[in-house]
């Protein structure tokens, strides 16, 4: 499994990265770290390396998390130090870092976090996520029951299932299957959100023909309203979707529901 701390070089992880990633990859590297594509194939194939700034642009893009950035920019920053000194101290620095990652790994007995490659694969597709929580209803705690909840083949169900237990988001305890680590942020500007977004949204739509439908709130419009008034109703929306997540927090689990809020200027 492609894990950001098990590498010595960062030109391998991004050549190995765009491996498991669609075509496009090197492109949109390139957009996100303000250089052409050529030369970013130069980085990752030749001498020449990322500016710090570049790296950071890069690490945003990737949507790594902040204990994958700074290793992350150590491993940029010694393969680019000009003196055996200077290597040393970053060499220091890493293993100082990796030390740290292994043991909250393993006191936690989770990963810290999901590696770049297992945040694409939790993102790609709403099955995940959806099982993910699913498995913290004690009544959907088996195969039968979230199959039959979630409407999703036995085939894909083990597919997630397997996944969910090899990064520890879920546990096999018998025949059932108990809630690990529930708490993932995804942030508004990695790479992953709009996809994460459109799964949701993709379900909303496919709820509106269901039997549950009227058990949700389904609203559009398009609007014409002041710029004041705009800011003033997405205020109260935030502090509305505030309180809602307080109010989840602290509620026992026993019906599994998302939320998807939409709010955006249309005419430009």
């Amino acid at each position: 499994m492609l894990t950001l701390f098990e590498y010595v070089d960062y030109k391998a992880f991004l050549r190995d990265l765009g491996d498991e990633r669609p075509r496009g990859f090197r492109k949109a590297l390139a957009e996100a770290t303000g250089c052409q594509t050529a030369y970013v194939s130069q980085v990752l194939n030749g001498q020449y390396h990322f500016s710090l700034e570049q790296a950071d642009a890069g690490a945003a893009f990737l949507g790594l998390t902040k204990d994958e950035t700074k290793f992350f920019l150590l491993l940029i920053e010694r393969q680019r130090a000009g003196t055996d000194s200077l290597r040393a101290y970053f060499t220091e620095q890493l293993e100082e870092s990796r030390s740290r990652h292994l043991l909250l790994k393993h006191r936690l007995g989770v990963p810290a976090s999901l590696g770049v490659p297992e945040q694409s694969r939790y993102y790609s597709s709403w099955h995940y996520s959806a099982v993910h929580m699913a498995v913290t209803i004690p009544k959907l705690q088996s195969r039968p029951a979230l199959a039959r909840a979630l409407g999703i083949s036995p085939r894909k169900l083990s597919e997630v299932l397997d996944f969910l237990g090899s990064v520890g988001l879920i546990q096999k305890k018998g025949e059932r299957y108990l809630p690990g680590l529930t708490q993932l942020h995804l942030s508004k500007d990695s790479p992953l959100i709009a996809q994460h977004h459109a799964n949701w949204r993709q379900q909303g739509m496919t709820k509106m023909h269901s039997d549950h439908a009227g058990e949700g709130v389904h609203y559009s419009s398009v609007s014409s309203l002041s710029a004041a008034d705009a800011q003033r109703i997405k205020e109260q929306l935030t502090q509305a979707l505030s309180e809602a997540v307080r109010t989840i927090k602290d509620s026992p689990e026993e019906v599994l529901f998302g939320i998807n809020l939409d709010f955006f200027r249309v005419d430009e």
